[in-house]
């Protein structure tokens, strides 16, 4: 028996101890992104309270404080470890910590950042989600706007979502140009910007996918030229005074 304890020690050692070790490493070449998400409008249904529950491998399913919490209304959510899940339970307004399983709210909410490709200039996310009620009383969880960060000088990018999920619209916090902008940028949002700002200025048609392409340095030639500005086709200070005084909501 005794022998038996030892293999499966040495099992344990050699085998699981490094897998659970390697999953805590950090990819090379990559940066953190700081998550936040949160439900925004609990206050509108003073009725009802809200319960997260935490399972996975770095919590004690035996102890009530390391598995459930009760959620509180604009406060970043969070699971622990990252492989941890969190699910969300409702309940009525005197249950307060008390969950059934009949009346879950959000199934495996995920809150943990993680890490990213430094190709990625994503360094930042605050996800809001809405409750929503239908007629026959059952609340539901949608998820309702995204702003996004970023560490290369483009504004923050805010995406809106409806009760079923559906993308709405995309706006920007920041509707200036903020950098100097040059042929060869790809899937940049200031470029995109830039873009959307010259097809109101001349009337075109450009794509507006966030590439500078010779497509996109004509036409900021062809606005230079229009503002008495030296034609280079390259975003410097001179042409972005000139872009940002045009709005285009």
């Amino acid at each position: 028996m005794k022998k038996i304890n030892i293999l499966s020690l040495v099992f344990v050692s050699l085998f699981l101890l490094p897998l659970l070790v390697s999953a805590d490493v950090i990819p090379s070449n990559s940066h953190p992104v700081n998550r936040c998400v949160k439900i925004i409008n609990l206050s509108s249904f003073p009725e009802i309270t809200l319960t997260g529950f935490i399972s996975g491998p770095m919590v004690d399913k035996d102890d009530k404080d390391d598995t459930t919490f009760t959620v509180k209304a604009n406060e970043c959510l969070s699971a622990g470890y990252k492989f941890n899940t969190l699910d969300i339970y409702w309940n009525t307004a005197d249950k307060i910590g008390v969950i059934d399983t009949d009346k879950i709210l959000y199934n495996n909410l995920l809150t943990y950042g993680g890490y990213i490709d430094n190709k990625s200039p994503i360094n930042k996310q605050t996800v809001e989600y809405s409750i929503t009620k239908s007629q026959d009383g059952k609340y539901s969880l949608y998820k309702s706007k995204t702003t996004t960060g970023f560490n290369n000088g483009d504004p923050e990018r805010i995406d809106s979502f409806n009760n079923l999920g559906q993308f709405v619209k995309e706006v920007y916090k920041d509707d200036k140009i903020t950098k100097s902008l040059k042929m060869g940028l790809k899937n940049d949002l200031q470029v995109k910007h830039l873009q959307l700002v010259l097809n109101k200025a001349l009337g075109l048609s450009l794509a507006t996918d966030g590439s500078f392409g010779l497509s996109t340095k004509k036409a900021v030639m062809s606005f230079q030229k229009n503002k008495g500005l030296f034609a280079d086709g390259a975003v410097g200070t001179k042409t972005i005074s000139e872009l940002n005084k045009i709005s285009i909501k």
